[in-house]
């Protein structure tokens, strides 16, 4: 099978806003976990609500390496997000589990001490 998106490793030729609506379909019929965990990766900083809705989805999506980049590139939890990053803690992969509830715990850390609790 011949990859359909042969340019994405390009992140940074092509501005966001031109390339959204592309990845966000691409995602949807994408079976192979490599790309899938791709368009999460370039996706993942957009907060265009298109996106985030595909970050939530991808957090359960059936392949495992699909939901581990999730994890490993969401770098602050935010509280949209929360709910998808807590249900990681009872996720199949004990990997998952372990690194969700590193994450979790370093972010509601950080957020203790910057309220000054």
């Amino acid at each position: 099978k011949s990859n359909p998106l042969p340019q994405l490793h390009i992140r940074t030729k092509i501005n966001i806003e031109k390339k959204r609506d592309f990845l966000i379909s691409q995602y949807s019929k994408e079976t192979f976990q490599a790309t899938k965990s791709e368009i999460v990766t370039q996706l993942i900083k957009d907060n265009n609500p298109k996106s985030q809705a595909l970050i939530k989805a991808a957090a359960g999506d059936a392949d495992v390496m699909v939901r581990k980049t999730v994890l490993n590139q969401t770098k602050v939890i935010s509280d949209d997000i929360l709910p998808e990053m807590e249900m990681l803690l009872s996720d199949s992969s004990y990997e998952i589990v372990a690194s969700a509830l590193e994450k979790l715990t370093s972010s509601k850390a950080s957020k203790t001490n910057e309220n000054g609790l």
